[in-house]
């Protein structure tokens, strides 16, 4: 399992971390934005990032429909 800081340390060593001022389809405004398709750039790290989740989403209990 990745821990928080492996899973961060993913994201900004594909270049998906970007830092500045965004405004968000919310209307908020973030000083960080992470795009994921950078991550998915990079299949076996997409996976171990899917796995991830997966682990998280077991947790849930049984989900019959999203």
């Amino acid at each position: 399992m990745l821990t928080e800081a492996e899973l961060w340390g993913l994201f900004e060593t594909t270049g998906a971390v970007l830092k500045g001022h965004f405004l968000l389809s919310s209307g908020l405004h973030s000083p960080v934005y992470i795009q994921c398709a950078k991550l998915l750039q990079h299949p076996a790290l997409a996976a171990r990032v899917a796995g991830l989740l997966a682990e998280q989403a077991e947790d849930l209990g049984k989900i019959d429909a999203v």
